[in-house]
């Protein structure tokens, strides 16, 4: 009898600490992945998921400790909001509970809407190559459509920096530069017009936190944001863009050529090469910077907002010339004052394997 009470007692203290050991478990796969891991992830519930589709979609993405007490968890506690399907962005640090709370708050965009992603600098022709199948249209229809007299005259009535030098003769799209780049959810049935005014509201919101230095510049806000194009184009890291604004503005003030290679190639549509030949540099064109002074006609390019703030607030240096490090590849900018000094650094940085 003694030996029964105590094989008893043995399996009651089993069946307790395993009890203990799963709320215990349980307890703790409820609990953030990461606390201290606030980094977004994004997470694709497709329609029609359940929660055993959800709770594996969430441990493929590391958001859950375990799919299983994910499950137990939703079945003891019925969400009171409906689950829905769609994109959602979550976190390591949510617990299992704020995770549901957000899978019922909605998604951050639902598969009614269209991902459209513009990097910065990218060209019309470019932006208008992603934006064509959404709108079930050819790439040339949507530029035809954003280069219209009727449309840019409804465009200029609704934003305050669109102007009239958008219409100047020879430039090749009027709108170039005026498109903020930048990752957007956009309705799947939206038209042409559409989302050229969730590009142009976009790029408003930006410009309006520079209103005053806009208003105070000496340049039109035609010619901020084309000079904004060419130094995204010319810098090869973001600190350099405020000095890059400011060899421009100093040539500018000089009365010297900016001679800068990206409006060549937006001059004669070649793009991504280092050297262009002596027939390209001499090509008759309002954007070749080679052969006409100032600024050209208009943008190349759509520049993002640390292109445009370094116009605006540009570096105070002498720096006349600039170069890129051809021959070491480091994206690095080097000046120079004198024209001395940059013939040094075409020899040094540009030379390769030349010797000077």
């Amino acid at each position: 009898m003694k030996k029964i009470l105590i094989i008893i007692g043995i399996l009651i203290a089993v069946v307790i600490i395993t009890i203990v050991s799963l709320i215990t478990y349980y307890n703790r796969s409820l609990r953030a992945v990461d606390p201290n891991n606030d980094e977004i992830i994004e997470v694709v519930v497709p329609t029609g998921s359940n929660y055993s589709t959800m709770a594996n979609i969430l441990y493929e993405h590391d958001l859950i400790r375990s799919p299983f007490t994910f499950k137990i968890y939703v079945s003891l506690n019925p969400p009171e909001k409906q689950l829905y399907a769609g994109v959602f962005m979550l976190s390591q640090n949510m617990s299992v509970s704020e995770i549901i709370e957000a899978l019922g708050e909605g998604p951050a965009f639902d598969y009614n809407t269209e991902r459209l992603v513009i990097p910065e600098g990218f060209r019309m022709d470019q932006i208008a190559a992603r934006v064509a199948p959404i709108v079930g249209s050819t790439e040339e229809e949507v530029l035809d459509r954003w280069s219209d007299e009727e449309f840019l005259d409804i465009v200029m009535e609704r934003y305050w920096f669109v102007t009239n030098d958008i219409k100047k003769k020879g430039i090749r799209f009027p709108l170039e530069g005026y498109f903020f780049p930048e990752t957007y959810q956009v309705l799947k049935s939206s038209t042409i017009d559409q989302i050229a005014f969730v590009l142009l509201d976009q790029m408003e919101m930006v410009l309006e936190k520079y209103r005053e230095g806009i208003e105070s510049s000496d340049l039109s806000i035609h010619e901020i944001l084309t000079m904004a194009s060419i130094v995204h184009h010319e810098a090869g890291v973001p600190d350099d863009k405020a000095k890059i604004a400011s060899v421009f503005f100093n040539r500018l003030a000089r009365n010297m050529r900016l001679q800068t290679d990206p409006t060549v190639g937006y001059a004669v549509w070649r793009f991504n090469v280092n050297f262009y030949t002596r027939e390209e540099l001499n090509v008759d064109s309002p954007y070749n910077t080679y052969m006409y002074p100032g600024l050209p006609i208009g943008p190349i390019g759509n520049p993002g907002e640390a292109s445009i703030k370094a116009v605006i607030n540009p570096a105070s240096t002498s720096y006349i010339f600039f170069m890129a490090d051809i021959c070491s590849g480091d994206p690095k900018t080097i000046f120079a004052v004198t024209y001395a000094e940059h013939s040094a650094n075409v020899c040094k940085y540009l030379g390769c394997p030349r010797k000077c």
